[in-house]
């Protein structure tokens, strides 16, 4: 008898298992968290069911009136879908997903006219998504694995001067709880209206509050600002979401200052087994990110249009 999957569209508040599914599931982040869906206005999941058991969850951006769902991966790096760890990765886990994917598509098929977001890592079976139509994005982002330690003689020759050249300069970073330190305008560089300003405060309170986020302030010998980094984290991975640096301050290694130290940070601190150092679809900053030593992971974003017109791929890999 083969096996039948129910597939629903849910509320987001009416799933009481969510966070505990995502703690232990297959593709889960700190982005899939129900406190920062909530904060990214998220309030349905698609879910698959076996037998009222949840197998697969896929958060949905936008509302379905609407008939768009867009995660933007720069407030959000990933939040595709996630899977039971029950489900085996074995041939018949592989078939089992693949099954889950192509009935959840077909779903959000029926609802929306374009939807894209970006998988974790962890998620690399597209061919459910490629024979339904779905055009898979191509990226890369950068990791630290431990727990060896962070090795400065494999950064780059440009990154070990910087460090060199902060310590010179007598430059320290702290721990901002408070935010006191924290000027969000500078951190939200591509698009500082008042919503977006209101979001990213709340998202830096709230992960601070939930014990999932902290951040880090480079100082001068004087006490000023010269940068800052937030870092938020699930029991899996650290992630550095948003940084910044005073140009005038350029010169003293600011950047890798704050990204080493979120790297120690994450190592002796946090305890955990990674860090995403975020990688960027920007060739200049994915170049800073490589020259700090990070492993290349490849991550896929997918997009699909009701119109086939709707995309091609000269579009999606035009980041200017």
């Amino acid at each position: 008898m083969k096996k039948s999957y129910d597939i629903q569209l849910i509320k987001l508040d009416c799933i009481k298992e969510w966070d505990e599914f995502i703690s232990r599931g297959i593709g889960g982040t700190v982005f899939h968290e129900s406190w920062f869906l909530q904060i990214q206005s998220v309030n349905f999941i698609l879910c698959a069911f076996q037998n009222k058991k949840l197998l697969c969850g896929l958060p949905i951006f936008g509302g379905k009136e609407d008939r768009v769902s867009i995660q933007s991966t720069i407030s959000v790096p990933y939040c595709g879908p996630v899977f039971s760890d029950e489900i085996g990765s074995d041939r018949k886990g592989v078939l089992i997903k693949r099954k889950i994917l192509e009935l959840m598509i077909i779903t959000l098929k029926k609802h929306f006219t374009y939807v894209s977001f970006a998988c974790n890592k962890d998620i690399t079976d597209m061919t459910p998504f490629i024979k339904e139509g779905f055009l898979p994005e191509v990226r890369y982002t950068y990791h630290y694995h431990f727990p060896s330690r962070t090795n400065i003689n494999d950064l780059s020759k440009g990154r070990k001067l910087d460090l060199k050249k902060a310590n010179l300069a007598g430059i320290k970073t702290i721990i901002d709880d408070d935010l006191s330190y924290c000027d969000i305008t500078k951190l939200i560089k591509r698009d500082r209206n008042d919503a977006v300003f209101m979001k990213t405060k709340e998202l830096f309170s709230t992960a601070i509050q939930q014990k999932k986020g902290k951040y880090l302030v480079a100082l001068t010998k004087e006490n000023t600002v010269a940068g800052g980094l937030f870092l938020c984290w699930d029991n899996r991975c650290s992630y550095t979401i948003y940084s910044y640096y005073e140009e005038k301050h350029r010169k003293e290694g600011i950047p890798t200052k704050l990204y080493i130290d979120a790297i120690e940070y994450t190592d002796k601190v946090l305890n955990l087994p990674s860090i995403d150092l975020e990688g960027s679809v920007l060739e200049g900053i994915e170049k800073f990110y490589q020259s700090l030593d990070g492993k290349q992971t490849l991550y896929f974003k997918l997009h699909w249009s009701e119109q086939t017109t709707g995309i091609n791929w000269t579009d999606i890999y035009n980041y200017d």
